[in-house]
């Protein structure tokens, strides 16, 4: 559960430098890194503690069973045996994926934004040289304008 959740802060790392380029310096320090990893380590910790309780140990020698005894059933029991797995679940993969994911896309979807920015400000630079044939300082050669497009 820890390596998944530790991936989303690598993920939310990356969006934060390409969405804030001017603010990372004071956000992604070593000391904020140093809290949120040790957040996740605690979440952690906290999220499967409940099989510390002394009612959860090996059932019987044959069955190799790890968990609480299915005989006398209780709150427990059924906690573990009907709540946990959909817990362990969403926890550990299903949201820890979607937000890696939603922030690839959002990383994707702001490159892309600043691509079209860039290519329609060579474009108004061309149509500016284009209107003053006289003019001396090229503002953008194809060249450069390649090398912007596909930064």
């Amino acid at each position: 559960m820890t390596s998944a959740w530790l991936l989303v802060l690598i993920a939310a790392d990356r969006l934060v430098r390409a969405r804030f380029p001017h603010r990372q310096a004071r956000l992604c320090t070593r000391k904020v890194a140093a809290w949120l990893v040790g957040s996740v380590c605690a979440c952690a910790t906290l999220f499967t503690s409940h099989v510390l309780q002394p009612v959860f140990a090996f059932t019987s020698q044959s069955f190799k069973w790890c968990g609480p005894a299915r005989s006398p059933v209780t709150s427990y029991t059924i906690f573990y045996s009907n709540t946990w797995p959909i817990l362990q679940l969403i926890i550990t993969y299903i949201l820890p994926s979607g937000l890696m994911i939603v922030s690839l896309i959002r990383i994707q979807i702001m490159k892309d934004t600043k691509k079209l920015n860039m290519i329609q400000i060579i474009k108004e630079c061309m149509d500016i040289d284009e209107r003053n044939p006289k003019s001396t300082n090229n503002i953008v050669d194809f060249h450069d304008a390649y090398l912007l497009i596909n930064l």
